[in-house]
């Protein structure tokens, strides 16, 4: 039993040596690229979004004062429509750099960089 006892405790110490050993060579390996693209932020956009604003309606009456409405309801149109580019062009916009920031995070840091 003594015996048995004593190659264990020699095969788990020369384990050890072992795994001591190349254990600070898996250091000087490299990680495999990683592919990120834009591709999935423009699911961020709504879908709604794609079919646009429509045009306010055309007034049934002739006057002055339903066509003064009809400019206002226009112009509020144009405001919605030029708003969701915008926005659609922000959050596409972070969301790349959301998607670089997590790149860059993942390349492998020199070996003098403990940081």
């Amino acid at each position: 039993m003594r015996s048995s006892h004593v190659r264990l405790v020699q095969a788990l110490s020369s384990a050890t040596m072992l795994i001591a050993l190349l254990a600070p060579l898996s250091a000087c390996g490299s990680l495999p690229p990683v592919y990120l693209n834009a591709e999935d932020c423009s699911k961020l956009i709504p879908k709604g979004w794609k079919d646009g604003v429509p045009s306010a309606s055309l007034p049934a009456d002739k006057s002055v004062g339903e066509w003064a409405a009809f400019g206002d309801a226009q112009t509020g149109q144009l405001d919605t429509a030029n708003g969701r580019t915008a926005d659609a062009i922000e959050i596409v916009q972070t969301c790349e750099a959301i998607q670089k920031a997590a790149a860059d995070s993942l390349k492998p840091k020199a070996w003098w960089h403990f940081w």
